[in-house]
């Protein structure tokens, strides 16, 4: 409104598109009072409270552990055992030729390149400058996965799920 109480002429509107600002008041929806808000803020007493992370109520240690991905077994012995597999991954790729039969889709370390296997035979990228490719244990959850890093980076995540640190 101008201060005359009258709208500006429709050349002076807003061309603005829609947008979903209802002015607090809300849709029809299946809350207790059908949607029709009073648009203000809900006092102090209203706000919903964040419930504490492990969920109870009382903050006990033992709720806040992380849980082994796959639901079975301890994160540390799966950590380090993560890092074994990953080594005796790298020893199979440290054995790989760039002209060496595989299965399609699969992926691999050859020469210290990234190498994934289409029609049998391996593709090789090169990684990036001061990187290479290797065979490095996952966290959280059993397996291992292959990746272009450096070697500090490598021997660092190995250390990590051997010991279980951080």
């Amino acid at each position: 409104n101008g201060k005359d109480g009258k709208l500006p002429p429709d050349d002076k509107l807003c061309k603005c598109p829609p947008s979903n600002n209802d002015g607090g008041n809300g849709k029809e929806n299946d809350n207790k009072d059908g949607g029709n808000g009073d648009g203000k803020a809900p006092s102090d007493n209203d706000k919903l409270k964040t419930p504490p992370a492990n969920g109870d109520g009382n903050n006990n240690q033992d709720n806040l552990k992380t849980p082994p991905a796959n639901g079975d077994g301890n994160l540390a012995d799966i950590r380090k055992q993560n890092a074994a597999d990953a080594k005796a991954l790298q020893k199979k790729f440290d054995a790989l030729k760039p002209d060496d039969k595989c299965n399609d889709n699969d992926v691999a370390c050859v020469d210290n390149k990234f190498a994934q296997c289409s029609g049998g035979k391996f593709a090789l990228s090169d990684c990036a400058s001061g990187t290479i490719c290797a065979a490095l244990p996952l966290v959280l959850k059993k397996g291992t996965t292959v990746a272009c890093t450096t070697e500090a980076d490598r021997d660092a995540r190995l250390k990590q799920s051997e010991t279980n640190t951080k």
